[in-house]
């Protein structure tokens, strides 16, 4: 029988993330060599090269929190073009520690591949391939992927997978910053969408306060009705505070089809980019606090409570606190009161 054991001498001291790296990589790695070991013939045959991609993404596909904060970082590489092709994550024997973007893709790979028909076959095979000694390729996925028959089909699947994710709610009533996104997204009005005539008279992209003047046309009602849903469902998975900003606009929408006078319209609509702009400015704040604690946790023998950070204290911490007090609370039972991370190899012993 295969025995292991995965000892962590500093409990209150290590990084929960990458102990459940090393978990995965662990029960991966004991699953494997199993399975080699009964091909065999009974003699253990141990795993030389494990791939990264499918522990490290497998451990944070696992754990809400950590999916749910590499969505959001894939979904950012996706604005901006940098998602990888899917036969260089395959490649990835070896990732960086801490939060990265190659974790985070890792991380989409694997739940791509655990969202298609029949994922417990595939990840039996997935098993039997790496205990055979063989690599996860693009070729061999191509029969695992339905519709693919060409490597290139495979990469526009994969490439593909960002528009999925839009519309993945990872924790209603919580306020991230793709929960935003989506809405603001919603405010840029493109010819052809909503109802919106696609005239050449008319700029490609339109801002609300440009509706203003066009209000008395006869398309308005109706993308008015429409363009209001669209803003609601963008916001169904945000906080209140989202909602809130939705709301405002949908608002002016309302008075926009009912040909509202133009003082009133503007009024409206300044009071909903207030809102706006107010929320952004929180989501930063709270982004900055966030990105601020987990780089006093990257050092060693970092104590939470002791570092000074002038940039976050001098925040109005008012409208924070709650967000604050929660990640705080979190961030205590999983490093300890008053100690800070260090690397799973320091604190953690795998045999």
């Amino acid at each position: 029988r295969v025995v292991q054991d995965l000892l962590i001498d500093n409990p209150g001291r290590v990084d929960w993330e990458e102990a459940l790296e090393v978990l995965c990589e662990l029960v991966l790695s004991g699953g494997i060599a199993a399975s080699r070991k009964t091909a065999a013939g009974g003699r253990l045959q141990p795993v030389e090269r494990l791939p990264a991609w499918l522990a490290v993404g497998l451990s944070h596909h696992i754990d809400p929190a950590l999916k749910a904060r590499d969505r959001r970082i894939f979904l950012n590489c996706h604005k901006t073009g940098r998602v990888p092709a899917i036969a260089d994550i395959l490649k990835k024997f070896s990732l960086p520690s801490g939060r990265s973007t190659e974790k985070a893709v890792c991380t989409m790979a694997v739940a791509w591949l655990l969202g298609l028909p029949d994922s417990a076959g595939r990840w039996e095979r997935i098993r039997d391939r790496l205990a055979a000694g063989e690599t996860i390729s693009c070729d061999w996925l191509l029969k695992e992927v339905p519709g693919c028959t060409t490597v290139e089909d495979l990469e526009r699947k994969w490439q593909g997978r960002p528009e999925d994710e839009r519309f993945v709610i990872s924790d209603p009533g919580l306020l991230f910053p793709d929960a935003l996104d989506a809405v603001k997204e919603q405010l840029v009005i493109r010819q052809g969408e909503y109802g919106v005539p696609a005239d050449t008279n008319m700029p490609a992209v339109l801002a609300l306060k440009d509706l203003i003047a066009m209000k008395r046309q006869e398309w308005i009602q109706p993308f008015c009705r429409a363009k209001a849903v669209g803003i609601g469902i963008a916001a169904v998975g945000g906080s209140s505070e989202v909602r809130d900003v939705a709301s405002a606009y949908c608002g002016f929408l309302e008075l926009l089809g009912g040909a509202e006078s133009d003082s009133s319209l503007n009024s409206s609509l300044v009071a909903a980019d207030a809102k706006l702009n107010k929320l952004a400015t929180l989501v930063r704040e709270r982004e900055d606090y966030v990105d601020g604690v987990e780089r006093r946790l990257a050092g060693t023998n970092v104590t939470v409570s002791a570092v000074p950070n002038e940039s976050i204290d001098s925040l109005d911490r008012t409208p924070l606190q709650k967000y604050i007090d929660a990640v705080e609370q979190r961030l205590g039972v999983q490093h300890g009161e008053a100690a800070g991370a260090v690397p799973a190899s320091e604190g953690a012993n795998v045999r």
